[in-house]
């Protein structure tokens, strides 16, 4: 089974997963990261307009572009998930961060 994680709540270097310049290769000794090596002309100038694009709005329809053709290619087929579960006491207030995990931040908590 083929897993990998986004590692933050940015999809753009996620996508770069199924860039065809990043594709392993003998010439690179199979490290690139591109492990699938799809290539996809469109989804690579599509990449290349999102990381370049500064309005947020903008982006997210370029990202969502892209994640779009990976699933319609079928380079990419979601067949799990693993939610972590997680709790928290109805009063307590603590900082969330999607760079850590749920109780990263537990010490910055306070009850209400």
């Amino acid at each position: 089974m083929y897993t990998v994680t986004r590692g933050g709540p940015d999809p753009g270097r996620f996508m770069g997963l199924f860039c065809s310049w990043l594709a392993a290769s003998k010439a690179n000794k199979w490290n690139g990261r591109n492990v699938t090596r799809w290539s996809n002309e469109g989804f690579d100038r599509t990449f290349r307009a999102a990381e370049v694009e500064v309005d947020p709005v903008k982006r997210a329809a370029l990202l969502i572009r892209l994640n779009d053709r990976v699933c319609n290619d079928h380079t990419a087929v979601p067949i799990v998930m693993r939610p972590k579960p997680g709790a928290l006491v109805n009063n307590l207030h603590a900082p969330i961060s999607g760079w850590a995990t749920e109780s990263s931040g537990i010490q910055d908590g306070y009850r209400a």
